[in-house]
């Protein structure tokens, strides 16, 4: 399977267009976006209908959207569905999905999640786990900043307990691109212009 994961487009026409045509070229099976697509809630809607038209969508909101006017949004349209606190079965993966913060390194309301939803995270046998925050994976070439790791612990700890291959994240524009490791766990910052991961 091939994806599509892009991160903080914060409104970026140019960014979209690059979208667009890897959306063209890759023709990928679905597309993650780990929030932050607009500018404080700016055209909001306008936004929303652009990233619809790339494909089938799995989103979370960024610390710079509010989670109830995306999850209602997203009812709008079919082929997008707003994945925080939830998980899904698609295809031959499993989609996981967290929202919003970016500025905490303790999550206790994700921890809690976890949890609670221990055995079912735990019942998916061999299909490959897919882990969207918008948040950056702590001790990583994702949070760094100044030489300081300013990311989620919650989130780290969590990919390292349970069996998820993979992690999207943003929010630290400087690491837009990068990727790394956390145990077995590849966690990537695709940045506004995308990223193709092949499962």
């Amino acid at each position: 399977m091939k994806c599509l994961a892009f991160v903080d487009l914060h409104g970026n026409k140019k960014a979209m267009d690059v979208l667009k045509e890897k959306v063209e070229k890759e023709k990928p099976d679905f597309i993650i976006c780990a929030g932050d697509f607009t500018v404080f809630g700016d055209r909001i809607e306008k936004w929303m209908k652009e990233i619809s038209k790339l494909g089938r969508v799995f989103l979370v909101h960024g610390n710079h959207e509010d989670e109830r006017e995306v999850a209602h949004l997203c009812e709008h349209y079919d082929n997008v569905e707003f994945m925080h606190g939830k998980i899904r079965e698609f295809k031959e993966v499993v989609l996981l999905g967290w929202g919003g913060g970016g500025f905490s390194q303790k999550d206790l309301e994700f921890e809690a999640w976890a949890k609670e939803n221990n055995s079912l995270l735990r019942s998916f046998g061999n299909k490959k786990k897919l882990f969207i925050v918008h948040a950056p994976f702590h001790n990583t070439a994702l949070d760094e900043i100044d030489r300081d790791h300013v990311g989620c612990k919650s989130f780290s700890r969590f990919v390292k307990d349970y069996p998820v291959e993979f992690g999207f994240c943003g929010h630290i524009h400087e690491n837009a691109g990068k990727d790394d490791n956390v145990g077995r766990c590849l966690v990537f910052n695709p940045g506004p212009k995308g990223k193709i991961i092949i499962f």
